[in-house]
């Protein structure tokens, strides 16, 4: 799943996209959404934004080699919460978001940031729904510990909570960086135990963070490379 700049940069799109992706038979995904506002009478409950000018970004994307487009709807889980005005914007906002990618020939992909239940979600079955938690690392403020452990841990968290039906858990970054994130989840993957989903990451951003800051590099000796001649 890739974000904006490294979907439609000429210079990434050209060497990236097309040459690592496609050759390898990778489809791209793009990030649509643009963030979250709050729902006025709410507690803290938001909706997600991002429908001003989607249409025009999807024909972009397309023509860039996207094919998949996530959509991220937060909401909030407490004892009053979520509300059932956040559902249905949140399900009605994910339903007008399906109408413009499906034109641009998109396959759309809801991002809910935490489990609901079937009975109150805009998805359909667990069978559909792909999670997509944080490792279980050590706090800020402790020490480091192998893959190995993170690995044990976060397994052994997911055995005893998500059921067989889920068909796969794709990690998010949790700030780690590109290698330690790909590096713990090869640990987990490595663990001869039984894990009846696939582990697989969705870390998009922390995978392309050296090339945002090669390309960003790249990008400021161009606009001042005749100070350096």
């Amino acid at each position: 799943m890739l974000c904006h700049f490294s979907l439609v940069s000429s210079f990434l799109r050209k060497h990236f996209t097309r040459k690592v992706l496609q050759e390898n038979n990778v489809i791209p995904g793009i990030k649509v959404d643009k963030g979250t506002v709050d729902i006025a009478g709410t507690n803290g409950e938001t909706t997600t934004q991002g429908f001003d000018s989607l249409g025009a970004r999807c024909q972009q994307y397309y023509k860039a080699g996207a094919r998949l487009a996530k959509w991220r709807a937060v909401l909030k889980i407490a004892p009053n919460e979520p509300s059932e005005l956040a559902i249905q914007q949140n399900a009605q906002g994910w339903l007008v978001m399906q109408s413009f990618v499906r034109k641009m020939v998109l396959f759309p992909l809801l991002s809910l940031s935490s489990l609901q239940s079937v009975e109150r979600s805009p998805c359909s079955t667990l069978e559909g729904t792909l999670l997509k938690p944080n490792m279980v690392t050590s706090g800020s403020d402790s020490p480091k510990v192998s893959p190995q452990v993170i690995a044990e841990y976060t397994v052994a968290a997911l055995r005893r909570t998500v059921p067989p039906a889920v068909p796969g858990i794709v990690f998010l970054s949790g700030g780690q960086s590109e290698v330690e994130a790909t590096v713990n989840l090869d640990a987990m993957n490595k663990l001869d135990v039984l894990k009846p989903w696939t582990l697989s990451f969705s870390f998009g951003r922390a995978l392309q963070q050296s090339t945002r800051h090669g390309e960003e590099r790249r990008r400021m000796f161009q606009k001042h490379k005749r100070h350096f001649y």
